[in-house]
């Protein structure tokens, strides 16, 4: 592909100049997208109650005999099939990053330019028929429990919510919820939910409440296949972060109260593959919150670089692929090179376990 080397070229040359991170071997799987068409990996079944089971790359559900979803089944182990994918997802992302604008535009697959054509707040949510919700209940009673983290990298944690505080953490919150007709193709409600936490003063986004079009719309009865080209977490943040006054200075992008259930699998994998914590842990075995996230308190928290495969299979999970989308999509906000370092694991909560992943920005 003209204009895009491999990471293997890029880390052994240093030829742009900041970090890079080594890919075992080249990747050749553009275009990129954060909502790709589904992957099947493994076997369709149907099981006593004729529920269709089977194992898709971002989610597992259980369908019934007209297609539709009908529940999330649980975690299940990652197989070396699916590891491989998320390696090569997350490599793709970060080549991308590393590449000059028009280079990484082939990525996307743009020409020209890989910069997001959602750039123009409020006009493109109103458009594609999202409303800006109130979150403050919410924010003040369910937000992530991001206050130990914050604390620990100086950032400031108070929030803003009016008359019962004032702080930089803002909630912005668009849920999907107008039908439209754009150039004589209907697009109907999804009932896509997104909940950012803005902080522009530490130069933060947190992604809080990520339920896309493609998920929230596969839900709904009967589902929504039609999706808003507007549907991507990394281009409601962007939008978010712009209504806020947010600049190119960001350092942090947060993935909270992660409830992907392929995660659960993939990070049980990465802590194996990182030899943290218990060498002789099981690789197939899927990370349960419930019982070992008091392993992965803050003062215990993770951190996988970029350069290792742990590193790459997170950031091209569903929970790490929009924060490689918001940087490389958006090069002329955010610096033409800027990439991502390493992304930090660790657990918060108090009453419900949560799973955090922190990717920290480099320029």
């Amino acid at each position: 592909m003209k204009g895009i080397v491999s990471c293997v070229a890029i880390a052994a040359t240093g030829l742009l100049g900041t970090f890079i991170p080594l890919c075992s071997a080249r990747v050749a799987a553009p275009p990129l997208h954060q909502d790709t068409a589904i992957i099947p990996v493994g076997t369709l079944e149907v099981d006593t109650k004729g529920l269709r089971r089977f194992v898709e790359v971002d989610e597992i559900f259980e369908r019934d005999a007209d297609g539709n979803a009908t529940t999330l089944a649980g975690p299940s182990p990652i197989t070396d099939d699916v590891w491989q994918k998320m390696v090569s997802k997350g490599c793709n992302i970060l080549q991308a990053c590393a590449a000059n604008d028009g280079d990484a535009a082939e990525w996307v697959g743009r020409s020209g330019t890989a910069e997001s054509p959602y750039q123009n707040f409020p006009r493109d949510l109103d458009f594609w028929g999202y409303k800006e919700q109130d979150a403050l209940v919410a924010f003040r009673r369910v937000a992530p429990d991001y206050q130990e983290a914050y604390a620990a990298l100086g950032l400031d944690p108070a929030k803003e919510l009016g008359d019962r505080g004032h702080g930089p953490n803002v909630v912005v919150a668009y849920l999907h919820d107008e039908d439209k007709t754009i150039d004589n193709v209907v697009y109907k409600k999804t009932e896509a939910n997104f909940r950012t936490i803005i902080n522009t003063k530490d130069a933060v986004i947190i992604g809080w409440y990520k339920f896309g079009p493609a998920y929230n719309g596969g839900m709904q009865p009967p589902a929504v296949t039609t999706l808003p080209k507007l549907k991507n977490w990394s281009d409601i943040a962007f939008l978010s972060w712009k209504a806020q006054g947010g600049s190119g200075n960001l350092k942090y992008i947060w993935s909270a109260q992660i409830s992907n259930t392929i995660i659960p699998g993939l990070l049980g994998r990465a802590l194996v593959e990182g030899k943290r914590k218990d060498d002789n842990l099981d690789k197939t075995k899927p990370f349960d919150e419930d019982k070992e996230c008091d392993k992965f308190r803050w003062k215990d928290q993770v951190a996988f670089s970029m350069s290792s495969d742990a590193g790459k299979a997170l950031l091209g999970s569903p929970n790490g692929r929009g924060a490689g989308h918001l940087l490389l999509e958006h090069k002329s906000t955010f610096g033409e090179k800027t990439t991502l370092s390493h992304v930090t694991f660790y657990c918060s909560g108090k009453d419900d376990e949560e799973i955090n992943f922190i990717f920290h920005v480099q320029t």
